[in-house]
């Protein structure tokens, strides 16, 4: 299986920065046709700018996406506490199947014969301690004899790494 690896791409409006939102469409297809062989591709977060992106920017990211399967977790950009009511344009995109989120507490959100992956999106940093100790423990609890299990996570690095320590 071939997997490609991409985060924190950050389409969108951009406060108006004209080159840095063409820069960012470009980026992506290029990143795309390089992952063009890939069987699965997986986002650490920040698909979008922001979770209220214009139509012009949806309608731009849709016209370009790949065929190839499309995971993601959340990013602190993708979402806000503010809009949770609200569909964002990262949930749009998981309504046209556009993207596989992978958030589900407890359970494999992709598996096959070789890989097992799940994922944790943004969590503030005082409930992150909590959330990567159940994500590890599920994936402890799970884990099969030649099976590779990914984490999927979009934290500072800083604020994972005073973890992982605790981890076997």
């Amino acid at each position: 299986m071939k997997i490609g690896i991409l985060s924190d791409l950050h389409l969108g409006n951009n406060k108006g920065r004209k080159l840095f939102f063409e820069k960012t469409f470009d980026a992506l297809k290029e990143a795309f046709e390089k992952l063009k062989n890939c069987d699965l591709i997986i986002c650490a977060g920040d698909v979008f700018e922001s979770p209220r992106e214009p139509p012009y920017v949806l309608y731009k990211a849709k016209e370009i996406w790949t065929d190839i399967e499309f995971l993601s977790v959340m990013g602190n950009h993708d979402t806000s506490y503010s809009t949770q009511r609200e569909k964002s344009a990262f949930d749009l995109f998981v309504s046209l199947k556009l993207i596989s989120k992978i958030c589900e507490k407890r359970r494999w959100v992709y598996e096959d014969k070789d890989v097992n992956i799940v994922g944790i999106g943004w969590v503030p940093e005082k409930v992150l301690k909590d959330t990567l100790f159940e994500m590890m423990n599920f994936a402890k609890s799970k884990r099969k004899d030649g099976k590779i299990n990914i984490l999927v996570l979009h934290q500072f690095l800083e604020d994972v790494e005073k973890y992982l320590p605790n981890f076997d």
